[in-house]
């Protein structure tokens, strides 16, 4: 996911879920989790990014 859209990226606002294998690259997306329990984020790469991860 690149370029300077939507500042979340990646949005889960729910539980139990994995999000895996994603790339952020020059973005200021971010994977955002809210309101929800037990979610995993694996083996996601993020570069050159503004924000990154919001939990």
């Amino acid at each position: 996911i690149g370029g300077h859209g939507d500042s979340e990226a990646i949005s889960v606002k729910s539980s139990d879920n994995t999000i895996r294998y994603n790339t952020l690259r020059n973005s200021r997306g971010e994977i955002t989790l809210r309101h929800g329990n037990h979610n995993l984020i694996e083996a996601d790469q993020v570069s050159a990014t503004v924000e990154c991860i919001y939990l």
